[in-house]
């Protein structure tokens, strides 16, 4: 380790601030820390949320290389897919009243999604999009 290090390490901290609390009090009196020992586990916010944000990180990033690995060996199995829906228009009229009419242009659709847990290559995952296929489109 180097010498930069030694100075950040956690049980050398530790002791400094109970050698500084211990030898500058001027009152006599004998003050130390409540832990210091340094099997005892010591739990934080801060520590927890860094936690949850490396795992979504690391998840994210082997999502995507799954995803992209599949892209480039179609013999993994499919990388997107598409979902069938019919084309719900939700038109606002006078009175705070939708009404509710087929496209008559485009009546189906397929719309194109990724086989993944997040977004990829610019489209939606299935298991969203299956979930939301029926959903009207705000006119």
């Amino acid at each position: 380790m180097s010498i930069a290090a030694l100075a950040f390490h956690p049980l050398l901290l530790i002791s400094t601030i109970r050698f500084r609390v211990e030898f500058n009090c001027s009152t006599g009196t004998h003050l130390t820390l409540p832990s210091t020992d340094p099997r005892a586990p010591v739990f934080s916010a801060r520590r927890t949320l860094l936690a949850l944000v490396a795992f979504f990180v690391l998840f994210y990033l082997a999502d995507f290389a799954w995803y992209e690995l599949r892209v480039l060996v179609p013999k993994l199995g499919a990388a997107t897919g598409s979902v069938h829906r019919i084309r719900l228009l939700a038109i606002s009229s006078k009175g705070n009243k939708i009404e509710y009419e087929i496209d008559s242009v485009h009546p189906e659709e397929d719309v194109p999604c990724s086989h993944s847990v997040f977004p990829h290559g610019g489209n939606r995952p299935c298991w969203y999009m299956i979930r939301h296929a029926n959903d009207p489109i705000p006119m």
